[in-house]
């Protein structure tokens, strides 16, 4: 299984790429999680 995400319009070195560039490691990590186990990744606190 293959997942793309891809980003587009962002003004290049903007804040609003950079939170969504270390957003989606996370979030793509608790998908695979959960795909592979049935469970999510822990909160962070």
């Amino acid at each position: 299984m293959k997942l793309t995400v891809t980003h587009e319009g962002f003004e290049r070195g903007g804040t609003m790429i950079g939170m969504c560039s270390e957003g989606w490691p996370m979030i793509v990590s608790s998908l695979k999680t959960l795909l592979e186990t049935g469970r999510f990744l822990p909160e962070e606190k």
